[in-house]
């Protein structure tokens, strides 16, 4: 699995890990950054199998427990992010990588997934379901648990499947 972590401040500048702002003679020093303005970003490439999902998933909470993200978020954040991949793996019928995207900032976590193939389509969702499964299916919980522990889910064909979930820091 590759990762790489990068901050983006809400001007869109980008810094990745080890680079340094600032120096050369006639360069214009930065301005301060300011923490609570900074967003905070994690990509993954996840390989569609099952077995990668452990990894990501440590990645993702040593990620989000850095920036002190409460317990109980970390949780809903992952169990959500472990179902979008999931079903990215069962539906999506690609070897490409599933690319993860999770960024923090002050205020919200937002998860993306992507899945790069023909996902599931039997009827075209924008959003989670808002009623519960029927216990006696199977399958079928994702979607809404997905809802029921994230704020926002909107689901978009790319080039595949992309899942866009956030999750405020602020409730």
């Amino acid at each position: 699995m590759r990762s790489r972590h990068v901050h983006l401040s809400h001007n869109g500048a980008q810094q990745s890990h080890g680079d340094r702002p600032g120096g050369g003679a006639g360069e214009r020093r930065p301005r301060r950054r300011d923490p609570a303005r900074e967003r905070h970003v994690l990509a993954l490439a996840v390989a569609p199998r099952p077995e990668a999902l452990v990894p990501m998933r440590r990645d993702a909470r040593v990620f989000l427990q850095g920036f002190g993200v409460p317990e109980n978020v970390v949780s809903d954040v992952i169990m959500s992010l472990q179902e979008a991949c999931k079903n990215a793996i069962r539906f999506a019928h690609s070897k490409r990588d599933i690319d993860v995207i999770l960024a923090v900032d002050a205020d919200a976590i937002q998860l993306v997934v992507h899945d790069h193939g023909v996902g599931f389509a039997p009827t075209i969702r924008t959003e989670a379901p808002r009623t519960p499964p029927d216990p006696l299916t199977q399958h079928g919980r994702g979607l809404f648990l997905m809802g029921a522990l994230m704020d926002d889910v909107q689901i978009v064909r790319d080039h595949g499947a992309v899942v866009i979930m956030r999750r405020s820091l602020r409730r």
